[in-house]
């Protein structure tokens, strides 16, 4: 089917990069690769998300990665936290699967920021999708604003 469109005033992307503006952002976890960090050898997760619900930013892409560090390194609760918000096992010793994350949403408060002098999109905290409250370890509900990362 032929189609018209006016692309007067519009100019070509040039295929760099900008950085979402800094806020809160709804995604949904569209695809992951497994891999290991590069010190250490410990299992890492590179989460590609997409922004959903947002009318000017949705199908931006982000990444997360999710490390699984030992209990006694600083940051091992990171990959805990992430696992509590989308709703999968998290608690004493349990499997984990990153086929399940797939369509599996979080909220994220999202910054721009650069590496290696490109401009990216940094996550700096995420809670759960459905915004307010989350259950804790003891049961207790909380608001997800407390939560630590």
């Amino acid at each position: 089917m032929k189609h018209s469109y006016d692309s007067t005033g519009v100019a070509p992307l040039d295929g760099s990069f900008v950085a979402l503006p800094e806020g809160d952002y709804d995604l949904a976890i569209i695809d992951y690769k497994e891999k290991e960090t590069k010190k250490g050898s410990y299992p890492l997760v590179s989460v590609k998300c997409e922004v959903v619900d947002s009318l000017k930013h949705d199908g931006s892409k982000i990444f997360y990665n999710v490390t699984f560090l030992p209990p006694d390194m600083p940051g091992a609760g990171m990959a805990i936290h992430f696992l509590k918000t989308i709703g999968e096992p998290w608690e004493g010793k349990f499997d984990w699967d990153p086929d399940q994350w797939i369509g599996k949403r979080f909220r994220a408060h999202i910054v721009p920021d650069t590496y290696e002098g490109k401009p990216q999109n940094k996550i700096v905290r995420i809670s759960a999708s459905d915004g307010n409250l989350i259950t804790t370890a003891a049961g207790n509900k909380s608001d997800n604003e407390d939560l630590p990362f």
